[in-house]
């Protein structure tokens, strides 16, 4: 029989609901698959979903792990991830989930889904009581965004606390080697400071050995050359011997020779005289043009006739303007014109206008200040929107004190105007962000923090969203690079680690940008556990107009108009998400089973049915599919 037979046969053992039947056929096309070499990753899938039919989560697991496996190595991340979302779903204990898809993001380089995971993984490996891996799993997460150094830190110092000091100081090289490549070496220089008094002698600079002393450099010697005697050169005698006379004048006095001065000269030479230019090699021509274009002066009859002006000149004596006038300007050089005399202008001077000084009755009075929210709450104390405005500002401080004070006050109101159901809830939250709280503990019924915790998460624990991390509306310009303020070490190490997890939590949210669609959608979600659907629907309306192809969203304000019976409402939206184009059907996949109950509810069966139908093609398993195509088939 040809897989694609045997393929077939096992789907109709699904539809007939044979689970082991159809297991057993797909087990066999694996197995003869992987003996020609040629998985198919659709089957590893689908036997997942037929082992967590059977309840049987391990072998399912590990055929899920499988499939995320060979869909990564496809490099089909996406599929990948729709396959560990199943681990999450059927196997919420399997915790080695959240560390695949944290790489696999990291790997598509989505460092915040990455980031989310990692920390997720973290937290479930230390309430495990493991941690070596938490710690393992931090450093990893700091390796994906070696940028933010002061995560590195963090774990740094998490490492100090719980005295795993040769880890720390390999974590501390790696800031020293970061602050150094920055030009920061101030900081660097902190860090070598921190380490010295960790490890003694441990220089950063030297990677665990002291940086060696330089010795001065020797002398330097230079090699002696001996040379041989130079042979001695014989000089021949002079042929013959001339004497000089002595130049006129001597040369003891240093007398100008006897020749004739250049004014001597020129007395020998008439301007008429006729010159021989024969020797001056062909410009004699050249030398008559120039001399007819030049004037002739007659200086021996004309120096008679020049005046020499003195130089010398009495500074001191007056000098009359109009003596200058008739010795310099024989005629003026301007006409005069009488000119009229200008008559002088005045500049008028602008002035402001000072009005009148107002009546004494006609001043106003300062406006009166605006009451302050805990003034409105403390005038209306059962005003549960008053109190829904504290929880927010809360959110936005990130103060978990003033958060879980504005949960309770909150709690207590909905108690008062008979919201048990909602009061409830908001206790729940209080829980989640302290799990001591004795308020939150009486009101829930709780004897033991154990207890509460498990309690508070009912169901939907794996799905909770940490309310604490959620800091909307700031309008500074947000990074991916942090920095959290140290804390001694309370002596509880536990306590510690869970704090430093929460401050990761935190400052990962608190650096997405605020119109960011997971802001909105996480918010919507912690209204929508309280009950507090308008509000939800609210939230989830900005995130989509954040991100209008935004699955999960969509998903939720389904479920809202659901809830609040309206049907329609719910049809029309998950309709509008069906319109997207994501890169795996699998992410339809909750589109497609509340749009069946929408359908459901409406009472169209037929187009239920159909989006049903679509459901259990991707996942036999997803909610209460198979029971509900049961009953309307």
């Amino acid at each position: 029989m040809s897989i694609e037979k045997v393929k077939e046969k096992a789907r109709r053992h699904e539809q007939k609901e044979e689970w082991q039947a159809a297991l057993a056929l797909y087990t066999e096309a694996i197995k003869t698959l992987e003996a020609q070499d040629q998985p198919d990753i659709g089957l590893y899938n689908r036997l997942g979903d037929l082992c967590v039919r059977v309840n049987r989560l391990d072998d399912a697991v590990k055929s899920y792990e499988k499939a995320a496996d060979l869909y990564a190595e496809a490099e089909l991340p996406n599929n990948a991830i729709a396959v560990c979302k199943k681990i999450v779903r059927n196997a919420p204990t399997r915790h080695s989930v959240y560390l695949k898809m944290g790489q696999i993001r990291a790997r598509q380089g989505f460092l915040t889904d990455a980031r989310t995971n990692f920390l997720t993984y973290a937290e479930r490996m230390q309430q495990a009581g493991n941690l070596d891996e938490s710690f393992r799993a931090l450093v990893e997460f700091a390796d994906l965004v070696p940028d933010d150094i002061r995560v590195r830190e963090m774990v740094a110092q998490q490492l100090v606390t719980h005295r795993r000091v040769d880890d720390a100081v390999e974590q501390y090289a790696l800031i020293y080697d970061a602050f150094m490549e920055r030009g920061l070496s101030a900081e660097a220089m902190d860090i070598q400071a921190k380490v010295a008094r960790l490890s003694p002698g441990t220089r950063l600079d030297g990677r665990g050995a002291p940086a060696p002393v330089s010795e001065p450099e020797p002398e330097p010697v230079y090699e002696t050359i001996e040379f041989d005697e130079p042979e001695p050169i014989e000089i021949e005698p002079p042929l013959a011997t001339v004497e000089v006379d002595e130049p006129a004048g001597g040369y003891g006095d240093i007398a100008l020779p006897d020749h004739p001065t250049e004014v001597e000269l020129l007395g020998h030479v008439s301007a008429g005289d006729d010159l021989d230019l024969s020797t001056l090699g062909g410009v004699e021509d050249e030398v008559e043009e120039e001399a007819e274009a030049l004037p002739t002066f007659d200086f021996e009859e004309e120096a008679d006739e020049i005046e020499f002006v003195s130089a010398t000149m009495d500074v001191d004596a007056d000098v009359q303007e109009s003596d200058l006038a008739g010795a310099v300007f024989s005629e003026p050089l301007v006409d005069e014109v009488d000119l009229p005399e200008p008559e002088p202008v005045e500049t008028p001077v602008a002035q402001a206008p000072v009005p009148p000084p107002a009546p004494v009755e006609e001043v106003a009075a300062p406006p009166r200040a605006e009451p302050s929210l805990d003034d409105l709450i403390a005038e209306n104390p059962d005003d549960t929107s008053l109190w829904q405005r504290l929880v927010e500002r809360a959110y936005k401080s990130g103060n978990e004190v003033a958060l879980v004070r504005a949960y309770i006050g909150m709690a207590q109101a909905l108690d008062r105007t008979g919201q048990a159901a909602r009061a409830k809830a908001s206790y729940q939250q209080v829980i989640q962000i302290d799990p001591e709280n004795e308020t939150a503990r009486r009101a829930l019924g709780m004897s033991d923090p154990a207890a509460a915790g498990a309690g508070a998460g009912g169901g939907a624990a794996q799905d909770y969203v940490d309310l604490g991390s959620l800091l909307l509306g700031d309008t500074e310009e947000k990074t991916t690079r942090f920095v959290v303020e140290y804390q001694e070490p309370t002596g509880d190490e536990e306590a510690d680690f869970r704090n430093m997890l929460a401050q990761f939590k935190e400052k990962v949210a608190e650096n997405l940008d605020a119109h960011d669609v997971g802001a909105h959608h996480d918010l919507g979600t912690a209204y929508m556990e309280m009950g507090l659907l308008d509000e939800a629907v609210g939230e989830f309306q900005q995130a989509l107009r954040a991100a209008p192809d935004h699955l999960p969203t969509y998903e939720l304000l389904g479920q809202c108009f659901l809830q609040m019976e309206k049907p329609d409402m719910a049809v029309r939206t998950l309709t509008r998400a069906t319109e997207s184009r994501p890169e795996v059907e699998d992410e339809f996949i909750g589109i497609y089973y509340y749009l069946g109950r929408a359908y459901e509810a409406e009472g169209n069966s037929a187009s239920a049915v159909e989006y049903y139908d679509r459901v259990f093609s991707l996942d036999i398993n997803f909610a209460d599919v198979t029971e509900r195509l049961r009953v309307l088939r």
